[in-house]
């Protein structure tokens, strides 16, 4: 079976794979046919883009079509549900949560909840990273829809299988990320220091993503400020950032607790290269404020990279969202409250002073990636939906 990805052209999928035909908006290849794989629509400037997606649906009609779904995405699903070919649509968050979150009264909200309300109930069925945000679909959905958790723990394959009759239009599908676990392995430490011309003594707390208050960037330099006095030889990386708006105010309250000396800021850098940074830590923390779960979708990516490079984390527990039961049942690493120096200065201390724990933690950690974390892992629940539907289309 042939599958098709086709993206807008200001989108640049990084990844070349064997059997997969790549089709920008706008060219004129459309020889090919198959499973049809949606780009991520990204605003009102990119409506051509989606008129044309329409069109190749409309010429191809594929026997299925995977998109990962946008709150404008409206012309492509309209255009497949006229055509009764199966729709999927995945989402990563729903956009009105963040904006009412902040404004309750916010037009702008209020128009994009009933666009992706319409995403919802058009599609055929919705798949999601997360109980949390399954719940939320559900709620944005009524009508009380199945919800099917194919997380690790409950066995899918069989699951799935043995309860394919049951499947009905509307289905929520919990899927949660996966990690590509040959370029997040576990290198070895004083070989990812040298590559990244770091010294190879001394202790490294990292963090490795976006700068969005969300994130709980400021609370992890209140810890480290903490921290340097029982650990003077210890530093933090904090890698990433791009355009976010708030990103020069950590700089600022570094330099506010008196510790520009300890901690290193790094711009963001490509995927591949972060594996290095994280695999050049002793400890990697994953420090997400409450907020957090009003902007993304949960099952952060960030986690995942940790626990495949073999390193031990601290995550801020804020439950299923976080996947906060892998760290706690694998025992990968420590889970503080969120939004609290304190707490999060002494998990981090306690990793820190006992490099056994450390190792043992990140064996565990890159086990339990292994055992249903991969993309790989990932791709054999997206198959299964997609026969799924299929079957009752």
């Amino acid at each position: 079976m042939k599958v098709t990805l086709v993206h807008p052209s200001s989108a640049n999928p990084n990844a070349n794979l064997e059997g997969v035909f790549r089709v920008e908006v706008g060219s004129r290849d459309s020889r090919h046919s198959g499973k049809l794989a949606l780009g991520k629509v990204k605003g009102w400037l990119q409506w051509r883009e989606q008129k044309e997606m329409a069109k190749l649906i409309a010429t191809w009609r594929p026997p299925v079509i995977y998109a990962r779904q946008h709150w404008l995405g409206l012309l492509p699903l309209l255009t497949a549900k006229r055509l009764g070919i199966p729709y999927v649509a995945e989402f990563n968050g729903l956009r009105y949560r963040g904006i009412l979150s902040r404004n309750p009264r916010s037009v702008k909200g209020l128009i994009i909840r009933q666009l992706e309300r319409w995403c919802i109930q058009w599609a055929t069925a919705i798949v999601v990273p997360s109980l949390s945000l399954a719940r939320r679909v559900a709620e944005l959905l009524g009508n009380n829809p199945a919800i099917q958790n194919l997380s690790p723990s409950t066995h899918y394959a069989s699951r799935i299988t043995h309860h394919a009759s049951r499947i009905t239009p509307h289905t929520i599908f919990v899927i949660p990320n996966g990690i590509d676990p040959e370029i997040f392995r576990p290198i070895p430490q004083g070989e990812a220091r040298q590559k990244l011309g770091l010294p190879t003594d001394g202790l490294y707390v990292v963090y490795a993503g976006s700068l969005h208050v969300w994130q709980g960037v400021d609370v992890l330099l209140h810890a480290f400020a903490q921290l340097v006095k029982q650990f003077p030889n210890c530093r933090l990386l904090i890698v990433g950032g791009q355009d976010e708006p708030n990103k020069e105010t950590y700089k600022r309250l570094a330099q506010e607790l008196r510790i520009t000396d300890y901690a290193i800021f790094v711009p963001f850098v490509p995927y591949e290269q972060s594996a290095l940074y994280i695999a050049a830590a002793d400890v990697c923390v994953a420090p997400y404020v409450p907020s957090y779960c009003e902007h993304g979708g949960g099952s952060p990516l960030k986690l995942y990279a940790y626990l495949s490079c073999g390193r031990p984390v601290v995550l801020s527990d804020l439950g299923e969202f976080v996947d906060a039961d892998l760290v706690r049942n694998s025992g990968a690493g420590i889970l503080v409250p969120p939004a609290d120096p304190q707490a999060l200065a002494e998990a981090i201390a306690q990793l820190l002073s006992d490099p056994n724990l450390r190792s043992e933690m990140g064996k565990r950690g890159r086990e339990a990636i292994l055992n249903g974390y991969t993309w790989e892992h990932n791709a054999e629940r997206i198959e299964v939906v997609l026969e799924s539907v299929m079957r009752i289309s």
